[in-house]
């Protein structure tokens, strides 16, 4: 029997279990090892029953949820002969549980859900940027540690790590020498809309895809604050009542899958959890700062406003540039929410349909007559 270890940050719900192909891998009668690193502050016993997996598929599964170092030697330390998937955040688990694992099993590296990302071509801009971000660090000492085991986890995947197979989407091109064989698929969030069997167009509402901009964890290695959350929920708020007057639809939020689950945050406005796909299908028009999930977007044909604040612009820049660059993908200019003058809030409502398709190759999928699921096309691979 094949076995395959997913590596994870989050505990294993019905979201997780269908995008890791976990029912697909079931179903080809794979041993199926999935490890969850409890190694953040955020709490998931909020999540309905209707998001949990169902009882008769955890049977099929091994799930570990791992809190320290002795439990995730005692669980990986015999497994040998098997594929393994890391999807979890920069953690000494993370190295720790890749060194056990990369001696007698085969790693699968991925280059999937990418997305925009501006790049600074001035060497010299370069550079004083890497100071900056430096001398904002240097005062903590566990973002400094956080940063510096990412590093170390690059250098290992660069020059320690034996080669892996490298699962990739859209048009970047990698050196075949560094890997054991490469599978050209597409973004796994393109599943949602293989597995949907209701393509009929709906258009309640507007939705907000909410980035978690106040606390993301992420944003915490750079800046302390990023946007102030009054200020920055009076801005969003300010402006979602701006367009629902003008284009007489509600605004609702898709909330990120690291923010709590804390009604203070949006108020009254209807929100959503784990349900990003569904919700965007529903909708009229998408607003993002930028996120993969501006790929449901594309697949769905659906209009973006890429929006910033001028909390975000001072505080952080660097977001912002890339937000201006994610929007250009698109076809469309960024809008601080901030200084909105002169908005035509009837050509928000239009997309650029070159720009879609052209961001759909680049992005999503690059594979002609596409048909397969992420994780049948990869397991086809596999059993090879």
């Amino acid at each position: 029997m094949k076995k395959i270890i997913f590596l994870a940050s989050q505990p294993l719900e019905q979201r997780n279990f269908y995008r890791f192909g976990l029912d697909l891998f079931i179903k080809e009668n794979w041993k199926i090892i999935y490890c969850y690193f409890k190694i953040s502050n955020t709490n998931y016993d909020f999540l309905d029953e209707e998001k949990k997996v169902k009882t008769e598929d955890l049977k099929n599964i091994e799930v570990h949820n791992i809190s320290n170092l002795k439990e995730l030697n005692k669980v990986i330390s015999e497994i040998e002969y098997s594929y393994y998937a890391d999807f979890t955040l920069g953690s000494i688990f993370k190295i720790y549980a890749n060194l056990k694992l990369e001696r007698k099993n085969t790693r699968l590296e991925f280059e999937i859900n990418n997305y925009p990302t501006y790049y600074e071509k001035n060497g010299f801009k370069k550079i004083t940027k890497n100071i900056k971000n430096f001398l904002i660090l240097k005062n903590s000492f566990f973002k400094i540690s956080h940063l510096i085991v990412v590093k170390i986890n690059i250098f290992f995947i660069n020059y320690i790590y034996k080669k892996p197979i490298l699962i990739c989407s859209g048009k970047k091109l990698f050196n075949s020498k560094k890997f054991i064989k490469i599978i050209n698929t597409h973004a796994m969030d393109y599943d949602f809309f293989l597995r949907d069997k209701n393509l009929l167009k709906e258009e309640k509402f507007v939705t907000f895809v909410d980035a978690y901009m106040e606390n993301h964890p992420d944003l915490h290695l750079l800046k302390k604050n990023v946007v102030t959350k009054k200020n920055y929920f009076n801005s969003l708020n300010k402006f979602f009542s701006t367009l629902e007057k003008n284009i007489n639809n509600r605004v609702v939020v898709a909330i990120h899958p690291r923010a709590p689950f804390d009604d203070t945050r949006y108020q009254e406005r209807e929100k959503f959890f784990y349900d990003t796909y569904n919700v965007i299908k529903k909708s009229k028009l998408i607003i993002m700062h930028g996120s993969t999930s501006a790929n449901f977007a594309c697949i769905l044909k659906k209009p973006i406003i890429f929006i910033y604040t001028n909390e975000m612009f001072q505080n952080y820049p660097r977001s912002v540039q890339n937000i201006k660059f994610f929007a250009k993908e698109f076809g469309t200019n960024a809008i601080n929410i901030d200084e909105i003058q002169n908005i035509d809030f009837n050509n928000l409502l239009k997309i650029d349909e070159k720009k879609y398709d052209e961001y759909f190759k680049k992005y999503i999928s690059n594979v002609y007559d596409d048909n397969m699921l992420f994780w049948e096309k990869v397991i086809f691979e596999l059993n090879k």
